[in-house]
């Protein structure tokens, strides 16, 4: 069952449908599923693996997923399941979608990864080397699991997560200005 919950929230038309909202003041141009997280890879194995722990752990954690899925995504602020964007440069992005997050890679020894709960937030971060000009900037969308205590930033911008198999990278998203 947390599968196929899982699969509905990964969705093309489910996830677009929310981070559309996220995404101002860019305009999606794409939204390309990460085939490396579909049901019966290792990441998803292992995200809904997390999952399944923590429902043992939480008991009100499966009807929040329930009902996310059939709200549609509409996500109550301090659920524990979230789609968070995370923005590095374009010549990791490949890496990232089919092994997931590295955490011998995260800087100044943070034990946490970082993403924000709004497209305009990791943007920065896509830009470091810059895309090509000819491209449009490009964000990774995580589906994570996010703990109890802890879940934003102070500027409640950011969602921290410090375990990767509570971040499934579900797609890559191709933005473009808005104005």
């Amino acid at each position: 069952m947390l599968s196929t919950l899982v699969e509905d929230l990964c969705g093309v038309n489910f996830m677009r449908s929310v981070i559309d909202k996220k995404t101002s003041p860019y305009k999606i141009e794409s939204v390309v599923k990460n085939e490396h997280a579909a049901r019966g890879s290792m990441l998803f194995s292992h995200f809904v693996d997390a999952l399944e722990k923590k429902t043992i752990e939480i008991p009100d954690l499966l009807g929040e997923i329930v009902d996310l899925v059939l709200k549609r995504g509409e996500f109550v602020g301090k659920s524990r399941i979230q789609y968070g964007f995370h923005g590095t440069p374009p010549r990791n992005l490949s890496f990232i979608c089919e092994k997931g997050m590295d955490p011998n890679l995260r800087r100044s020894g943070r034990a946490l990864d970082y993403f924000g709960v709004n497209a305009s937030t990791s943007m920065p971060y896509c830009a470091k080397e810059g895309p090509l000009p000819s491209e449009s900037p490009k964000l990774l969308v995580f589906l994570l699991l996010l703990p109890d205590t802890g879940r934003l930033s102070t500027q409640e911008i950011m969602l921290l997560v410090h375990k990767v198999d509570h971040e499934l990278p579900i797609a890559t998203v191709e933005l473009s200005n808005n104005q």
